[in-house]
């Protein structure tokens, strides 16, 4: 019998009682999640977290460019959650073994699972953060069929290392009642942006979901960002020009960044979020821009130059840019398998789940990765940004201050044509990638 093992990683809100959104004869709680660490400065500018942070930046301009290069005649806005696909593998990673672990880890850009273990803490505590302002919220859970013989172990694991809360049902017997629940448990955390059903079958023997939930204001009071004085001309993809209102963003000391193939600057939210736009020069397409080398580029930038020391001048910028949503939605199984060589773990002889299921059980079920779902939303507006996403893998068996005397300068960095961007916070995280095509 083939037997099928799930794992959700998706963008979600505030945390809510489990009665509140489905049956609890439905599914029984095994393990409460770990509470998130006190994050240590220290740590977080140390030169172990500073590597760890290479990784995730590495993976999130490689999985954001290919995703583009392979989906772009698909969505006109096209929006990924490199972040969310990053706590989600990394939680695969603790629930596989062997040589399904290890290649992960190198779709990771993770030398060992030691090194996992210890910096996921805090990069899960710092996308865990709200005030009232905003929130950016991680929640991982873990919902196991009833048939199925886990670890302790692993599931403990699971739960002080990747903050997971376990519960377990009957997928069998109980598949729609299931279903329903992880649909509204996902709608709850989302605020109703993800509302999706996931049908999963009843041979299903475990889902792993990571929620990411994104709200953020443009400033302290929650005002609306103002619209420019005038009505703008955007070029779309297909060559067709839309007119609308843009939203002026608050200026922020720098210059536009240029070399000979595009243009980038950005603005802020009011949680000191960047927004970063990437817009192509004339003569180049997005699709010639838009890549891993340049996000990488531009995220080692080290200076907007705000300063022309010989004039005395100070620069500050903002960018005109217009509101925009973009989504995803699709089965990234073979994206992953030829893109990342994700190929151990999706295959029903060589995958190993041996960190959470037991092995006698394990050599009956032959659990292999079947499906990779990866589904998300984003709105961008006047009164700030909001975004939800659930990438569901499944497995199936069988700067200070300058002197005074500066004259300042001010610009306008206006994104008139088809763009790029992403959305990181303070720490560098890059929680979502995307390009704009039509507006």
């Amino acid at each position: 019998m083939k037997n099928i093992v799930k794992f959700l990683f998706s963008f979600a809100i505030i945390p809510f009682s489990l009665t509140s959104c489905m049956n609890s004869n439905v599914a029984t709680l095994i393990y409460e999640s770990k509470d998130k660490v006190k994050l240590d400065g220290d740590y977080i500018y140390s030169e172990s977290y500073q590597t760890f942070e290479e990784s995730t930046l590495s993976f999130a301009s490689k999985f954001s460019s290919y995703i583009y290069q392979d989906y772009k005649n698909t969505y006109d806005n096209l929006v990924v959650s490199p972040a969310s696909m990053y706590m989600g593998l990394a939680m695969a990673a603790a629930s596989t073994n062997n040589s399904s672990r290890e290649e992960i880890l190198k779709v990771l850009n993770i030398s060992s699972y030691d090194e996992l273990i210890d910096n996921i803490p805090t990069f899960y505590s710092l996308l865990n953060n709200e005030n009232h302002f905003g929130v950016t919220n991680f929640t991982n859970s873990l919902w196991l069929d009833t048939k199925c013989e886990f670890k302790d172990e692993g599931l403990k694991e699971l739960s002080d290392n990747f903050f997971t809360t376990s519960y377990y049902g009957d997928f069998f017997n109980q598949n729609k009642e299931m279903n329903k629940s992880i649909q509204n448990y996902v709608k709850d955390k989302t605020k109703g942006l993800i509302n999706n059903e996931f049908n999963f079958g009843e041979n299903t023997m475990l889902v792993l979901l990571n929620i990411l939930y994104y709200k953020d204001i443009w400033n302290e009071l929650g005002d609306d960002l103002p619209y420019f004085n005038k009505e703008i001309e955007f070029k779309n993809k297909n060559g067709e020009i839309s007119k609308k209102k843009f939203l002026e963003g608050y200026y922020n000391v720098g210059q536009v960044y240029e070399n000979e193939k595009y243009e980038t600057f950005y603005t802020k939210t009011r949680r000191n979020y960047t927004l970063q736009f990437i817009k192509p020069k004339d003569g180049y397409s997005i699709d010639e821009v838009f890549n891993e080398s340049t996000i990488k580029e531009i995220e080692n930038i080290e200076s907007y130059n705000p300063y022309d020391e010989i004039n005395k001048i100070k620069y500050h910028t903002r960018t005109i840019f217009p509101e925009f949503e973009g989504e995803f939605n699709e089965d990234l199984l073979d994206f992953m398998k030829n893109r990342f060589n994700l190929v151990n773990s999706t295959n029903e002889v060589l995958a190993d789940f041996s960190s959470i299921i037991k092995d006698d059980f394990l050599k009956e079920s032959n659990v292999f990765i079947s499906t990779i779902i990866h589904i998300t939303k984003l709105k961008v507006n006047k009164k700030g940004i909001e975004g939800a996403a659930v990438t569901a893998i499944g497995a199936d068996g069988a700067t200070g201050d300058r002197p005074i005397e500066y004259k300042d300068i001010y610009k306008d960095f206006i994104i008139d044509k088809t763009f790029g961007f992403y959305i990181k916070d303070s720490n560098e995280n890059i929680i979502f990638s995307g390009v704009i095509n039509k507006i």
